[in-house]
């Protein structure tokens, strides 16, 4: 994993365009690694993962780590990274371009591919309509569950089925109304669909959870009104975009709370800002405090 973590750096290091806007950032969450460098890809994210081609945007710099042995050879640092993900059974690395800043963001989360408290809401919701499904099946539902939502995209970085089987799959899930999609052609989401079986649904079990949860770690950390949290989130925000999970662990909270109790009030009186408005659900999504004084 480290090797693969360096070679994650060293690809965001010898890729990015040091001429673009931004600077190359690293983000540690609690359970992620989130690589940014400014700049779009050369080569589509499929041939990254793939490897055997290389474009490479500071030739002297990949020269250079190669000297200090640091590195895969050209063309093969996408399928190692994503191969030592798979071999410990994490979700598959996530690799975005983000047009409207034009920069590349490279997701590694150190989380299982098919967590078990999501597995057990999904057979509990879906019962054999998850069980019998094939492994593609189960990955883009427990992906969707987990994340939010799905495209067609994420959905290809998650298998080495064909791009038809995917789509393919996705229309049977539609159909038999395990999710539901919002927009057209491969850019359409889709998102799960929270069906109520016998009992609370996952989605109330899962609110239940976290809010007992919260309730535990405040008797730990202590009590503190909603204004000094807020005024917390206000502060962390300042100087950077920051996503929920690295708010959550800043200031002591789930990202359930976070999420649904904070982040609320400060976009309605403006005082933080999303990074992709039109997006909530957007698998890069941030925060920042809005920047009033020029």
């Amino acid at each position: 994993m480290h090797q693969a973590v360096r070679e994650a750096l060293v690809n965001t290091l010898v890729h990015a365009d040091y001429q673009g806007r931004s600077g190359v950032r690293l983000i540690r969450a609690r359970s992620s690694f989130e690589f940014v460098n400014p700049g779009l890809l050369l080569v589509s994210p499929e041939q990254v993962w793939r490897g055997g081609v290389s474009e490479s945007r500071n030739p002297a710099l990949q020269k250079l780590f190669g000297f200090l042995q640091l590195g895969e050879r050209e063309g093969s640092g996408g399928p190692k990274v994503r191969h030592v993900w798979e071999q410990q059974h994490w979700r598959l690395p996530h690799l975005e371009q983000d047009m409207e800043n034009s920069e590349t963001h490279l997701l590694l989360r150190q989380e299982s591919l098919l967590p078990e408290p999501i597995v057990d809401a999904l057979v509990s919701r879906l019962r054999a309509g998850f069980t019998k499904q094939d492994e593609l099946g189960r990955t883009i539902l427990v992906t969707a569950e987990a994340e939010g939502s799905i495209t067609h995209a994420r959905a290809r970085e998650l298998t080495e089925r064909h791009s038809r089987d995917v789509t393919l799959k996705l229309q049977e899930l539609l159909r038999r109304g395990y999710l539901e999609s919002d927009g057209k052609t491969r850019g359409t989401t889709y998102r799960p669909v929270g069906q109520v079986t016998t009992g609370h649904s996952s989605e109330e079990s899962s609110r239940r959870s976290e809010q007992s949860s919260e309730q535990s770690s405040e008797q730990t950390r202590g009590w503190k009104p909603i204004g000094d949290q807020l005024e917390a989130v206000r502060l962390y925000c300042r100087d950077d975009w920051r996503p929920l999970s690295a708010i959550a662990s800043a200031i002591g909270r789930t990202e359930n709370t976070v999420r649904t109790k904070y982040l609320p009030l400060l976009l309605e009186a403006g005082d933080v800002e999303r990074r992709y408005p039109d997006q909530p659900n957007h698998p890069f999504q941030a925060y920042r405090t809005t920047r009033k004084d020029p």
